[in-house]
């Protein structure tokens, strides 16, 4: 898979998979094109429910393993909208 989105998605796209005629188990590896929320902020849950291997650039790494700096940033730039994103 390409992307995770936000992990506000998740549950929406593990049943869109399952309708689509597939299981998301058998989702083994996410490629992140980038490291931004929208992108990439599910995919801990891809890893915590079913083991999947996340792929991103080694710069982008870090953010991932502690993506603080990323959400001080987008809370600078939504504001009230965070506890929805």
């Amino acid at each position: 898979m390409i992307d995770s989105g936000p992990e506000s998605v998740f549950e929406s796209v593990v049943t869109s998979i399952g309708q689509l005629g597939f299981r998301p188990e058998n989702v083994r590896h996410l490629l992140s094109s980038y490291i931004h929320l929208d992108h990439t902020d599910g995919a801990w849950r891809w890893t915590k429910e079913f083991g999947t291997q996340i792929y991103v650039h080694p710069k982008g790494a870090p953010h991932l393993i502690n993506p603080e700096m990323l959400v001080a940033s987008a809370t600078q730039t939504y504001r009230e909208k965070m506890d929805y994103l």
